[in-house]
């Protein structure tokens, strides 16, 4: 259901579609990904944004056993 939602076109380009996901291949997918740890935002940017900055999210991110990209 995530995936098409997110697939779908967007009706409006003011729609903003939220959700929560243990999929890293799904986040991937996201504009904007936005990281809680302890109920606060850590980090916010893209996937390719948080990769470069190598904290909270990218720490999970190898931790599910998910590979960087060449």
């Amino acid at each position: 259901m995530l995936t098409s939602a997110k697939s779908a076109p967007a009706r409006d380009h003011n729609t903003i579609v939220l959700f929560s996901s243990h999929r890293y291949d799904t986040i991937r997918r996201a504009d904007t990904i936005v990281v809680l740890v302890d109920g606060q935002i850590a980090e916010v940017g893209s996937h390719d944004e948080l990769e470069r900055k190598a904290g909270a999210f990218w720490s999970l991110y190898l931790g599910q056993g998910s590979r960087p990209r060449a």
